[in-house]
């Protein structure tokens, strides 16, 4: 026999449920440059090399495709380890992207992971750069996937573990 079902009145909000392994992860671009995909509604994007104009105009395109299908994103963004800041061009670019998809991103997290003085640099630098571009919904830096992923959890409803798993197979795409 199984688990006993609670009666709920219909006005009663639906548990929010933290999936893993529930949702299947799409890859949708591959490349020795970048990985682009997606977990339900966390649009997803590693760069291997720094990001270029090119390069954003692919993940640009993925992320309004994503948000049509979803409404709302949250971004979740991993820089390898080493890679410089983009270019003025891009930079600019960016800046664009992030005022223009205000209005269905629900939150941004990047992840810059390593030890030591680069990427602790790194990670100062985004967020000095988020801070001066302020950023029009809740952006972080973290230098640990599993950090990152429980925070995203919050805006995602898809458990830490789950969003971890998805960026370590990204990565090995």
């Amino acid at each position: 026999m199984g688990p006993a079902h609670r009666d709920r009145p219909v006005s009663s909000p639906p548990d929010i449920t933290l999936t893993r392994g529930k949702l299947p992860l799409r890859v949708v671009h591959s490349s020795p440059e970048m990985v682009l995909g997606a977990l339900g509604n966390i649009h997803m994007s590693i760069y291997r090399v720094t990001p270029s104009v090119d390069l954003l105009r692919i993940d640009q395109k993925f992320h309004e495709a994503l948000a049509a299908e979803t409404g709302k994103t949250v971004v979740f963004t991993v820089t390898a380890f080493g890679i410089s800041l983009p270019d003025a061009d891009a930079r600019t670019l960016a800046a664009e992207y992030v005022r223009k998809n205000r209005t269905f991103v629900q939150a941004s997290a990047t992840l810059t992971e390593g030890d030591g003085f680069w990427a602790s640099a790194a990670r100062s630098a985004v967020t000095a750069v988020f801070l001066l571009a302020k950023q029009p919904y809740p952006s972080r830096v973290f230098g640990d996937v599993m950090e990152a992923g429980n925070w995203v959890s919050a805006y995602a409803h898809i458990s830490g573990l789950a969003i971890r798993d998805a960026v370590r197979e990204l990565e090995r795409s």
